[in-house]
């Protein structure tokens, strides 16, 4: 719990200059933005316990894996046909392979690896790299967008590292089952 709080101490360092710039009202959309994310973490958190579960009961990865999105995308389906939502496809080329690349990296591959890392260390250890991804982003937003780091950013980025360590060196009790 101390882990997961320091790094989120830390991401909140880092974005604190957007944090303090945002107009966190009602009418901005930023609430309203701000609950869905809290909604889907709670679903992602749900799906990575259930991922944990299936591995457990020897269910194979890639299977279930598939499976998940193939309702996720039929339920996303259903949504935009019953809400009147318009569905389009841009079928330009840097759409079309930006969304391939998506689908095959970091949904496909990404998500898998991620997945399997739940199955051998578990969700709640693994759950963990998604505090430290903004980390690896802004890495990569130093190498092709000039990212300039400042004293915050690399405060920010000490907390989510101790956090992780934290995290992931923590002695764990065993409370025995009834």
């Amino acid at each position: 719990m101390i882990g997961g709080l320091v790094g989120i101490a830390g991401l909140a360092v880092i974005f604190s200059n957007e944090i303090r710039a945002t107009v966190w009202s009602l009418e901005s959309g930023v609430v309203k933005g701000f609950i869905w994310v809290l909604v889907g973490t709670f679903f992602a958190s749900i799906g990575t316990l259930l991922s944990g579960e299936m591995q457990a009961k020897k269910i194979p990865l890639v299977q279930s894996n598939a499976f998940s999105m193939l309702y996720g995308s039929l339920l996303i389906v259903a949504y935009t046909g019953i809400g009147d939502i318009k569905f389009g496809f841009d079928v330009s080329y840097s759409y079309v392979v930006s969304l391939i690349s998506l689908a095959l990296f970091a949904s496909v591959l990404g998500f898998g690896a991620y997945l399997k890392l739940v199955g051998n260390i578990g969700a709640d250890k693994a759950s963990y790299v998604f505090i430290f991804t903004p980390v690896i982003a802004l890495l990569l937003s130093t190498l092709f967008e000039d990212y300039q780091w400042s004293q915050v950013g690399l405060v920010g980025v000490m907390l989510i590292i101790l956090g992780n360590v934290l995290v992931l060196f923590a002695k764990t009790k065993t409370v025995p089952r009834d």
